[in-house]
């Protein structure tokens, strides 16, 4: 090109100042070292946090109706419903217990729930539970939501009950 247009060739050219200068190249600088580290470290962070992605999102919602009733055999019945989202490529079964609460009954519709991929369910759920373990008209449960792929999580569910025993 630079004959074709009448100037001196390697006007331009990809050098350094210091290879213009005679002195020897140098290939291994920092830069070519940290580069490449930094950008492991990143892949690897991406690749972790895509491989660590939680597959299931669970909340309690707010419940329809009365918030307890009494049984005839005296236990207060709390509502509460759970919304379990199954974020995850591949349909999941789940199964929903009571966690440290011994003293407590859990009824639900049927035992396990089929959720299909990035589908969300909303469960409801009854708590029976003596009138006495309510304070001040509140109660609180453990619920353990696990499905059949090793996900596992408990959560706090404040039930609703009497404020105290009856007269």
């Amino acid at each position: 090109v630079m004959d074709r247009i009448g100037k001196r060739r390697n006007l331009i050219g990809y050098t350094s100042q210091d290879e213009l200068a005679g002195l020897p190249r140098r290939v291994l600088r920092a830069r070519t070292i940290i580069y490449p580290v930094l950008l492991a470290v990143v892949t690897g962070l991406f690749v972790w946090a895509l491989g660590g992605r939680i597959t299931t999102s669970v909340s309690v919602e707010r419940i329809q109706g009365p918030s307890f009733v009494e049984l005839p055999d005296g236990l207060i019945s709390s509502q509460a419903r759970i919304k379990i989202e199954n974020e995850s490529d591949a349909e999941r079964s789940y199964v929903l217990d009571l966690s440290r609460s011994p003293d407590a009954k859990l009824r639900t519709p049927q035992l396990t729930w089929q959720i299909r991929a990035g589908r969300s369910m909303t469960i409801p759920l009854f708590v029976d539970v003596r009138r006495a373990s309510f304070v001040h008209g509140k109660r609180v449960v453990g619920i353990r939501i696990a499905d059949d792929r090793g996900f596992a999580r408990i959560i706090q569910v404040t039930l609703l009950g009497p404020e105290g025993d009856p007269l």
